[in-house]
């Protein structure tokens, strides 16, 4: 399916954007996505319905509708905002599972998860490291977003494709990002520690072992 991740994703790629509050993170994820055909964006903070405003926004009970993200046309186009953490009677880890559930069935899609460090937990958690273990087989492209390094889980950073950080300042965050990407990119933490507003990520990246699909 030709395009569906638009041209600056592909199959297998596995991203990460981390960056303390008000650096850009959500800001650039919503540019990696704007071109694809296919996205799913798992939102509990609300901030995407305002970026995307002619995008579907559901809640995730409504994902029981498989017509929401099976998509429409030649190219089963499906640009959705799932609204988590909106009832207090769900754990937003619950209604991340069923988002994954639901994306799986649909398949060949960007799924962004938002703010990861709340729900990385119980099987979110499991499905978090299945997305980034798995998720070629479905063809789901994911992007992964938290304020902290270390609110992603330790298996998704390790799996990641690439690692885009604006700002963290953390020295936990810091150790976290120099022991998996340093190797590979030195000096990868300490560029992170200096980044400065209006600047772009700093990005680092995992050879490529296979062509990209569906870009």
């Amino acid at each position: 399916m030709p395009g569906v991740y638009g041209p600056d994703l592909g199959l297998p790629e596995h991203r990460i954007i981390l960056g303390v509050p008000q650096s850009g993170k959500t800001t650039y994820a919503a540019e990696l996505v704007r071109r694809a055909l296919r996205v799913c964006i798992f939102d509990p903070t609300g901030d995407y319905e305002a970026i995307f405003p002619r995008w579907r926004t559901v809640s995730p009970a409504e994902l029981e509708d498989p017509d929401i993200l099976e998509g429409e046309g030649k190219y089963r186009i499906a640009r959705v905002i799932v609204q988590a953490a909106r009832d207090e009677d769900f754990d937003v880890a619950d209604e991340f599972v069923y988002t994954v559930k639901r994306c799986k069935e649909a398949r060949d899609l960007v799924l962004v998860a938002d703010e990861v460090s709340l729900y990385k937990h119980g099987q979110a958690l499991a499905a978090l490291r299945s997305l980034h273990m798995n998720g070629h087989k479905w063809g789901i492209v994911t992007i992964l977003v938290s304020q902290r390094a270390v609110g992603i889980p330790l298996d998704c950073r390790a799996t990641a494709t690439h690692c885009h950080s604006f700002l963290q300042d953390s020295e936990d965050d810091l150790e976290a990002l120099s022991e998996q990407y340093d190797p590979s990119h030195p000096g990868y933490a300490e560029e992170v520690r200096a980044w400065e507003p209006g600047e772009p990520p700093v990005t680092w990246e995992r050879r490529a072992l296979y062509p990209r699909k569906g870009a």
